[in-house]
């Protein structure tokens, strides 16, 4: 179950994504972040109501892990289609191979801005494991998924501060330096005329010396 709603998440809010045009856009990245938030939210409640007795009722188990199941997978697709390979978000490894092998590993801060964002990922990664796993076994459940919607809700909340570059998109849309990055990259520059007519010359001069060698 948990990771047939993971793929749905994905697909929907990739494709979603996709048929709008809104990888980047600002109002997109606020509401996938909040629905996320919400989602998470809405399973620490449902662990706080129903998952404190010595007999747990299936429903909240199941409808626990559909929502936090379906938030991971939007949380990866949006992560990718914001071009941000050094951020994961599913797993460690990745980002610990991608660091280790990093011929700037040592490079100053202002410089790697990819080895640094791995760095942030990793420590909070490991901060949230040191902190997730005495609030589960002390507390309950409820408590580590409470943190992890106030830590999405902060999270959406600096979206709203994040400078875009580029100012206003083609339809009035806020875009991020990946959205930049991407209609840099997606078609190379036509040619004007002039360039055309130069190219042209060129290859009759060069015809034309081939003839004479020739002869």
């Amino acid at each position: 179950m948990s990771l047939g709603l993971f793929i749905v998440g994905v697909l929907a809010t990739g494709q979603t994504a996709n048929k709008l045009q809104t990888q980047a856009s600002r109002w997109w990245l606020l509401a996938c972040n909040m629905s996320t938030t919400i989602m998470v939210l809405l399973a620490a409640l449902l662990n706080f109501l129903f998952l404190t007795g010595e007999r747990t009722p299936m429903a909240p188990v199941l409808c626990s892990l559909g929502l936090l199941a379906f938030a991971a997978g939007s949380q990866v697709a949006n992560s990718r289609q914001l071009s941000l390979p050094e951020i994961p978000t599913t797993q460690a490894t990745a980002a610990y191979v991608d660091l280790f092998v990093d011929p700037r590993i040592l490079a100053p801060l202002t410089v790697n801005r990819s080895r640094n964002r791995r760095v942030v990922f990793l420590l909070t990664l490991l901060a949230g494991s040191f902190v997730g796993s005495p609030a589960y076994r002390y507390v309950d459940s409820a408590l580590p998924l409470f943190v992890a919607g106030m830590v999405k809700l902060a999270v959406t909340v600096l979206f709203i501060f994040n400078r875009g570059v580029g100012g206003l998109g083609e339809s009035g849309k806020l875009v991020t330096r990946a959205a930049d990055r991407r209609n840099a990259t997606s078609s190379p520059p036509l040619m004007d005329e002039d360039n055309v007519e130069n190219c042209r010359s060129a290859e009759t001069m060069t015809e034309s010396a081939v003839n004479d060698g020739d002869k």
